[in-house]
């Protein structure tokens, strides 16, 4: 009896553990159940739903969970929230608000077809403080790392993607404000598109940058500056056999940013993304390095203003700077909305001298061997466009180019190859077609003080007009002084073709070449002599090539007079010795010449001369015949080999 008793009460003991034991969990799962309703009610809103809570202890005034589980409407996918914990006043609690927020880490991971490979996004060591429902602020630590993003709709694809950052949130009913500390370190192993491929890009803030967002206006305002971001590596897609591309790189430093986005989605509304923005920001390029070009842009730095309206307006204002100088304004316009394109473009500042800046600084290489070394040169231009229909299309004769470019050169001095000048002076005035070549308007006047290939050549003056087309000059009113003589041209035509066409001819008229200046070149001392020579001169062009046949020079009266000193005795050759005696001391009135000068650079002269010789039997008359060839191009050779060209631009400048 006894016995049955004690099995009955230990069997009702049981059943009372077991019992209170299930109890305890209802009520634990109850707890867990109401929070997680209690939560869902209040981020319902927000587009968040908690899935599942683990690890909970819940208390009067706090609660902690090893790990949340949730989903948002944004971003798909689900979520870990670990280490969380909650502190709260009951009575303020049902109406959703906690006065503090803690949690180790909330990882997101979101499932997109964009994401290739499961990315790390994770915000660390997060703590709110909310002294009232409309009233928050916090410190957050947040680290993205993507493996692999494709976007198939924008044909982009980005790889490496890395991104460190600490930022402050505050919320002051309905703004929330988000502080990013100085310190933002990003990084990008490739971006890639069907024209462009970046590679090893990074960035590095030492500001903070700031962002407000009114939930009550549904307005995000962004500002901040101090942003570096290197980019080594810009390669032009697709490189092909063919076509290697092209391979750039460059620094840009964002100075400041300010910009702000209406992400209000009022029903109805027809505003794009575009419409919705608005944005100015100052940044500067530098260190620019590029394989697209020839010329070497490491020591340009660019200092940029753009600007975005919510018109579908893009402006941007760029200045091209080398050292202290200001060199390049340019001046750009996009309206997206109707296509319509416009820029400006002038230099400024473009000054040379030799001690500060020359051409060589501002483009370098040169393609020619050449440089400016003074003087003034100045551009400006302004051209018009049309956005081609398709967005992505890079080809420029799509896009309906139409402009005008002035050019104007005032004083210019330096050297082409081997000949020096100075006192350059033109102003051309040019039309872009929208086949992208460039017309010469109406004819250009073009001076020029001094020119030195060898000889010295004074101001020269002529006007020309250039068909881009058929790359020919045509030059007319053109004239020089040479050897203190004046030397003038009909109109005739420079061909710069591939295939230059024969048939331009013109005469060339000479007045009063002075024969002492003519000899003194060849600084030969046995010889000298006076006169001034007229003549003219036949010439037919062949590209660049000139041909002379049949010219004709002869002395101004009353002549002159040919002083010769042999230096040698009686060579044995009683002709040649009659020539030596007569030329010792030879004064001419009738000096005529046949002029002849070869496509192969051969100058040939046959020289009549009459005259008499006073120390010749008594001043016997006597009249000379004299043939004389010499190759020019070897000529104006050893002429410049004796000065080099340094020193005859130097000569130039000092006069």
């Amino acid at each position: 009896m006894i016995k049955r008793v004690v099995l009955v009460l230990s069997l009702l003991i049981g059943i009372v553990a077991v019992g209170a034991g299930v109890i305890a969990w209802l009520a634990w799962k109850q707890q867990t159940a109401l929070l997680i309703t209690t939560a869902n009610q209040l981020l319902r809103p927000y587009g968040i739903e908690v899935l599942s809570v683990q690890g909970l202890t819940t208390g009067f005034q706090s609660s902690y969970a090893d790990q949340v589980k949730f989903r948002s409407t944004r971003v798909e996918g689900e979520h870990n929230i670990r280490g969380l914990r909650l502190e709260y006043d009951p009575r303020l609690l049902i109406q959703g608000q906690i006065q503090r927020l803690q949690a180790q880490s909330v990882e997101l991971n979101p499932q997109h077809s964009w994401l290739r490979e499961s990315p790390v996004i994770r915000f660390q060591n997060l703590d709110i403080l909310c002294s009232t429902l409309q009233q928050c602020n916090g410190s957050i630590d947040f680290e993205a790392k993507i493996a692999h993003l494709q976007i198939p709709e924008a044909e982009l694809q980005a790889k490496q993607l890395n991104l460190e950052t600490r930022f402050d949130i505050s919320y002051e009913a309905p703004v929330i404000r988000i502080e990013l500390a100085p310190g933002v370190k990003a990084a990008l192993g490739d971006l890639e598109t069907p024209e462009l491929k970046l590679e090893q890009l990074s960035l590095d803030s030492q500001q903070a940058w700031r962002l407000n967002i009114n939930l009550e206006e549904q307005l995000l305002v962004a500002d901040g500056g101090q942003l570096s971001v290197h980019v080594p590596v810009l390669r032009q897609m697709p490189p092909t056999a063919d076509a290697p591309g092209g391979l750039s790189g460059f620094e840009l430093a964002l100075d400041r940013i300010n910009a702000s986005y209406d992400f209000k989605a009022e029903l109805g509304s027809t505003k794009n993304w575009q419409q919705r923005l608005s944005a100015q920001a100052a940044f500067t390029v530098e260190k620019i390095y590029t394989t697209l070009i020839p010329f070497n842009l490491w020591s340009w730095h660019w200092q940029q203003q753009l600007e975005w309206s919510p018109s579908n307006m893009l402006q941007l204002t760029s200045t091209g700077s080398l050292g202290e100088s200001n060199i390049l304004d340019i001046g750009i316009r996009q309206n997206f909305a109707n296509g319509d394109g416009h820029v400006q473009v002038q230099t400024n500042n473009l000054n040379f001298d030799p001690g500060n800046l020359t051409l060589a600084d501002v483009l370098s290489p040169l393609p020619v061997d050449a440089d400016l070394i003074a003087g003034d040169l100045h551009a400006q231009a302004t051209f018009d466009w049309k956005l081609p229909e398709s967005k992505t299309s890079f080809e420029l004769q799509q896009w309906q180019l139409r402009g005008n470019l002035v050019t104007e050169a005032t004083e210019l001095a330096g050297f082409y190859e081997d000949t020096a000048f100075a006192g350059f002076n033109t102003v051309a005035r040019w039309q872009l077609q929208p086949d992208l070549t460039l017309h010469h308007q109406g004819t250009s006047e073009l001076r020029l003080a001094e020119l030195n290939p060898g000889i010295q050549i004074h101001n020269l003056q002529t006007r020309y007009h250039y068909d881009t087309m058929g790359k020919q000059l045509n030059l007319q009113d053109s004239q020089l002084t040479l050897f203190d003589g004046l030397v003038t041209a009909e109109p005739f035509v420079l061909d710069f073709s591939t295939s230059p066409a024969a048939g331009s001819e013109f005469n060339v008229q000479i007045d009063g070449i002075d024969i002492s200046e003519v000899l003194s070149l060849a600084a030969y001392n046995q010889i000298n002599a006076s006169g001034l020579i007229d003549g003219n001169l036949p010439v037919s062009l062949t590209g660049l090539t000139p041909v002379i046949t049949g010219g004709i020079l002869q002395a101004r009266a009353p002549g002159g007079s040919i002083r010769y000193n042999a230096g040698q005795g009686p060579s044995g050759n009683q002709s040649l010795d009659l020539v030596y005696q007569a030329l010792a001391h030879y004064q001419y009135e009738s000096l005529q010449t046949t002029v002849d000068y070869a496509e192969s650079g051969e100058l040939q002269l046959g020289m009549q001369l009459q005259g008499l010789s006073p120390e010749l039997n008594n001043g016997q008359r006597i009249n000379l015949n004299l043939n004389i060839s010499d190759d020019i191009p070897a000529l104006l050779q050893s002429l410049q080999a004796a000065q080099n060209v340094s020193d005859r631009l130097e000569d130039l400048l000092n006069h």
